[in-house]
């Protein structure tokens, strides 16, 4: 896969998302991670995403506007400390989380995948990366830990009260996929199979140096080399959306910038976006067959 895209974080735009742990602390309660739960557990399975933001009504008027989405303000956080689920096809889906107030101004989606966090954090500064907040439970979530990988990239791993939520296949205005731009995707590949457990398989061309990552019987996300070597790796959720050129238009006039102009990937039209305040998303018109 070939892009031609510009840097998405200008000076000044990323969250402090070492000070993560202080918003976490916060809120006295927090929402399952979908439902019904089903007892059981896929380790490496993607599970939610948040978005880490220093300006929670800028972000909430952009992704309503753009995706149609419901940000509804959850009853036990308020103040600082709010935060809000994003709620689509009668489904709870993310979050929108305030930003510690020393933060940066900027925001940065982080995904929540299923695992032990003690196991998995302590097999993060093994092939090293780092924990950035120690595992700690919060309540009507389970237990969670924020981790950093060998490039600087934040994730989370949950251990979810009841288990995790049914294998669900995002409809339009959902998450589709999730994939990691790296500087280094073969050293990233084994970074996670090893926090994980993932089985890897290679992807693309030789020139993306893409590597799947399967758990459970599915493929769960996906890593490619960074078509710029001035980016910073991340981690980019995919939005699914029935129209890629309606979609992008309006994040462009609600004040997005399109790094990666719509463009045919196997059956399916992609973009890449970065959104008002500096995080990165794609979207996709994904077609099944």
């Amino acid at each position: 896969m070939h892009w031609t895209c510009r840097n998405w974080l200008g000076a000044g735009v990323s969250v402090a998302l070492l000070a993560v742990g202080s918003a976490l602390a916060q809120t006295l309660s927090w929402p399952p991670l979908g439902e019904p739960s089903t007892g059981a557990r896929v380790a490496g399975r993607w599970l939610w995403v948040d978005l880490i933001t220093t300006d929670v009504s800028r972000s909430r008027d952009f992704y309503a506007k753009v995706f149609g989405w419901e940000l509804r303000e959850h009853p036990a956080s308020t103040g600082s400390s709010r935060y809000l689920t994003i709620h689509v096809n009668g489904r709870d889906i993310g979050g929108l989380v305030a930003a510690p107030p020393d933060a940066k101004v900027g925001a940065r989606w982080i995904g929540l995948a299923s695992g032990d966090p003690k196991a998995m954090a302590s097999r993060a500064r093994e092939h090293g990366g780092a924990v950035v907040v120690a595992p700690r439970m919060l309540a009507g979530r389970g237990e969670l830990a924020v981790l950093r990988d060998p490039e600087g990239v934040h994730f989370a791993v949950v251990r979810a009260e009841g288990g995790d939520p049914a294998d669900h296949v995002g409809q339009d205005n959902e998450w589709l996929w999730t994939e990691l731009w790296s500087k280094d995707p073969a050293r990233a590949a084994d970074f996670y199979r090893d926090v994980f457990g993932y089985a890897v398989g290679t992807a693309g061309d030789k020139a993306s140096n893409g590597y799947v990552l399967a758990a459970g019987g599915r493929a769960r996300a996906g890593i490619m080399r960074l078509p710029d070597a001035s980016l910073d790796a991340a981690w980019i959720p995919y939005v699914r959306v029935a129209s890629i050129t309606a979609t992008v238009e309006r994040a462009r006039v609600n004040g997005a910038r399109v790094i990666v102009e719509p463009r045919r990937h196997y059956q399916s039209k992609v973009a890449v976006l970065v959104d008002p305040l500096g995080a990165p998303f794609a979207v996709a018109e994904w077609r099944s067959q």
